[in-house]
């Protein structure tokens, strides 16, 4: 348990940890044992009995909790203390999916590092295994950080591993490939929607008699497996189990790989036969469960490149290579695996069949390039503190646009001619959900005049949101008009036709990017080519725009780009009516223009290419002086410099009793004084000897509604 760290109200920016309950640090001598103690029960306010449940806890439990909890609190402020302070190193690149950020020379060291001095593999013995399907076995030794290391680079020595041997021992590559593909990659699962089909799943597969039906969940399933799993013994050899038959009922069971989804038919019985084959050798049992939980560790990003790396060492003339033309030649093919999987829309059948037949870096790369009605996954920009870290990042030799960053959601839409007909595909991100019918239809209008007919097309673009209008009044209903006029007048008078109502606005499509043209992908293209195509195509209209920005020359000065950057956020403000969907801001992307960074590199974040800027939140002193500034001179009279002038104060009570409240109290204390006050603290009379036991300065001031008065006085 870490103590809670919170920014002080007050013009200073720094984190307040809360102090611990022995510990304070505006007592002036130790505290008693008295004080430490938890405000007795008899002080709190009776609650009515549960009926069915466990009594409250008694004074000595609330103790011991307060207790438990101080020295929960020191231990991990210590920890804090002594922990080093964050840094992208080499492996912590590994690990994330922002391998981007690392500079080409950091990911040619980081490869060396891997691979330098390691040892020989105790999964992979060239020409011992007959070919046959990958046993999960392997699979399951590799995560489980049996062969190597669990994480960093032994992690990617042994996925490696599994992919050196699947390459060259598997009887069908491209059907394990997709198998450990399956199992490792675009699964989102909710344990507790699963849970009790494993569990009886395992009850089942291995005749757990005690946990009878209905009992309480198990906390740990794949513990469970496997100590079941030991306890019996294996009369006869059974047939292994292959990743292959693992990956069928995660493909055939959406509850696996989605976390929207709900137990389907069969599920047990699938997991309880495999569950039965397995052995507790090892722990095959323990990872196959965990397999089937998507606990494994291993990020999409590090299992692309494990991958990468494999097809380099089984490549023709591997062996004859230097470590550094093998390092650097791991690191182009790490590019074009993982952009072949992201342009491929993530399917791991294509990429493994690819992969299964690789030749060469470029074949992979049209193999898999971008195409008509499959989703690409999005290229990020890294998001920047402020204009000079953007600009450091591009350097001075090189040419950018300050693209508007808009207010929306980000979708891709795909444009088909097929026959006489058009059909549009609308995914939205960051899910890549299809869009719901309105919004497709909505965006299906907007490219009426805007994209010709007869083209094929992929564009990126955003989905505005209309501007909120003022609500017009509504006319008076006929019974309105006519409840004050006799009768007879006012049925001779004319029927007036009610005011039609006004269509609701539809969303305005923002595009920015142009990924497929005519069925030839544009990704490998840099971006001023992309653009100038883009321009030539659409045509603005009522409710489809291209996004505004403006180029800048190289070596651009930070006032320049700020000054864009405030014209993007004010425009909204300055447009007209019929404008305003379009013009929504909330800051620029800069983007480079010429060179082999600027092409879109689909799955990315693009920390060298692409640099998100947005308007600086302004706090402590910066915030307190533009507020000041928007003072008048007399308004400025009334400003008080003393803070002993104002009164601060807390109305509280029957909080020191549980070791929550106590820390709720320190919190605030914390972080008035961190903004340099000492408040008062009022409180009911029970309670008094608690709040002063934590050298609060406490007084009493009776109930919520005293106790507010005599503060106010």
């Amino acid at each position: 348990m870490l103590p809670q760290k919170r920014t002080s109200p007050g013009s200073s920016d720094k984190e307040v940890a809360t102090p611990i309950r022995g510990k304070l640090p505006w007592a002036t001598e130790p505290l008693s044992a008295d004080a430490l103690a938890l405000e007795p029960a008899s002080s709190r306010k009776p609650k009515k009995p549960r009926t069915g449940k466990a009594d409250p806890p008694s004074k000595e439990e609330l103790a011991a909790q307060a207790a438990k909890l101080s020295v929960e609190l020191m231990a991990a402020s210590e920890v804090r203390e002594a922990e080093p302070s964050e840094e992208i190193d080499a492996e912590a690149c590994v690990e994330t999916d922002q391998d981007e950020a690392c500079s080409w020379e950091l990911r040619v060291e980081r490869a060396l590092g891997t691979w330098a001095e390691a040892a020989p593999s105790e999964l992979f013995v060239p020409g011992t295994d007959q070919a046959q399907r990958l046993p999960f076995r392997v699979l399951g030794q590799a995560l489980d950080g049996t062969v190597g290391q669990a994480s960093g680079p032994g992690l990617s020595r042994a996925l490696s591993d599994v992919f050196k041997w699947i390459l060259t021992c598997s009887s069908d590559p491209t059907g394990d490939l997709q198998a450990v593909l399956t199992v490792l990659l675009n699964r989102s699962v909710k344990q507790y929607v699963l849970q009790p089909c494993l569990q009886a799943a395992i009850v089942h597969a291995f005749g757990l008699k005690d946990m009878a039906k209905g009992a309480c969940l198990h906390t740990d399933l794949p513990g469970l497996a496997l100590a079941a799993r030991q306890k019996q013994q294996a009369l006869f050899s059974v047939k292994a189990v292959t990743v292959a038959e693992v990956a069928a009922i995660i493909r055939d069971h959406d509850v696996l790989r989605s976390s929207s989804a709900k137990v389907s038919d069969g599920l047990q019985k699938d997991v309880t036969a495999l569950l039965g084959r397995s052995t507790g050798e090892g722990r095959e049992t323990e990872q196959l469960v965990r397999a089937f939980q998507a606990e494994f560790a291993p990020s999409a990003s590090l299992t692309l490149r494990a991958l990468a790396h494999s097809m380099v060492m089984v490549g023709p003339g591997s062996s004859s290579l230097s470590a550094q033309a093998r390092a650097e030649g791991m690191v182009k093919l790490e590019d074009h695996v993982v952009r072949a999987f992201a342009e491929s829309g993530a399917d791991t059948a294509k990429l493994s069949a690819v992969v299964a037949n690789f030749t060469t870096p470029e074949a992979l790369a049209a193999s898999c390039a971008a195409s008509s009605r499959v989703k690409v996954l999005p290229m990020r920009a890294q998001v920047s503190t402020s204009l000079a870290e953007a600009l450091e990042s591009f350097g001075q030799d090189t040419a950018l646009l300050a693209e508007w960053m808009m207010d929306g959601e980000r979708a891709q839409v795909h444009v088909q001619q097929v026959g006489g007909s058009r059909l549009v595909e609308v995914f939205v991100w960051p899910e890549g959900t299809s869009c719901p019918a309105e919004k497709l239809e909505a965006v299906c209008s907007s490219l009426q005049g805007s994209v010709p007919e007869g083209i094929d097309c992929v564009l990126e673009v955003v989905l505005m949101r209309p501007p909120r209008l003022p609500p017009k009044k509504s006319l008076p209903t006929s019974e309105e008009k006519n409840e004050n006029v006799p009768e007879q007048i006012a049925s001779d008078a004319p029927e007036q036709a009610a005011p039609e109502q006004a269509a609701p606005e539809q969303a305005t499509v923002v595009v920015f990017d142009l990924l497929v043209l005519d069925g030839r992908p544009m990704t490998r293209l840099p971006l001023r080519e992309r653009r100038a195509k883009l321009q030539a195509l659409v045509t603005d209209g009522p409710r489809f725009r291209l996004v505004r920005g403006q180029e800048l020359e190289a070596g651009v000065s930070t006032e320049k780009v700020k000054a864009e950057l405030d014209a993007a956020l004010g425009a909204y403000y300055l447009a007209e009516t019929a404008e305003k969907a379009s013009s929504k801001a909330i800051g620029i992307v800069l983007k480079r223009l010429d060179g082999a960074e600027a092409e879109y590199f689909a799955g990315r974040h693009a920390g060298a290419s692409w640099q998100a800027v947005q308007k600086p939140t302004a706090t402590g002193k910066e915030a307190d002086e533009l507020l000041f500034a928007c003072l008048s001179e007399e308004e400025r009279k009334h400003l008080v410099d003393d803070l002993s002038e104002f009164h601060f104060c807390v109305i509280s009570g029957r909080r020191t009793g549980t070791p929550e409240g106590v820390r709720d109290v320190l919190n605030v204390e914390s972080q008035l004084r961190a903004g340099g006050v000492v408040p008062k603290w009022y409180v009911d009379e029970a309670s008094i000897d608690g709040y002063r036991g934590l050298k609060l300065d406490a007084t009493v001031g009776g109930k919520l509604l005293p106790s507010r008065n005599l503060a106010l006085e």
